[in-house]
């Protein structure tokens, strides 16, 4: 594991509101400092995986999905950490996960109906006196 991913992993871990849960303002910033550098290291790592397309295709997903965008990158760094990276992923390699992932997670599509009651029915002239 190299110096950085060990900071990222660190910085990641250490989020809080401060001492004994006072959340002040000083606290608040030091919080949003720990923030910025964890995502620096972040955006560092995946700029050493990611080939500039992979990351340009990463990018339009987290427009779409920032969830699963997340995800992924979450993904990545594990996966880079844990040395099953070798070489940059170039964006093919990068759709060949994105497949291998949706393939995996079942889609949870659902469709639902709303009928609306139509004041035009023909059923309130059947009981007109």
């Amino acid at each position: 594991m190299d110096p950085s991913t060990t900071q990222l992993s660190n910085l990641s871990s250490t989020g809080g509101n401060g001492p004994m849960g006072h959340n002040t303002a000083q606290a608040q910033a030091q919080d949003a400092e720990t923030k910025k550098k964890a995502q620096e290291m972040k955006d560092d790592l995946m700029s050493r995986i990611l080939t500039t397309e992979a990351r340009e295709r990463l990018g339009r997903i987290e427009l779409v999905r920032p969830e699963k965008a997340h995800q992924i990158s979450n993904m990545l760094i594990s996966m880079a950490t844990s040395g099953q990276i070798k070489n940059k992923i170039d964006q093919d390699e990068l759709v060949s996960i994105l497949e291998q992932i949706n393939n995996s997670v079942p889609s949870e599509t659902k469709i639902v109906y709303s009928r609306r009651s139509n004041l035009d029915s023909d059923d309130e002239d059947e009981y007109d006196l």
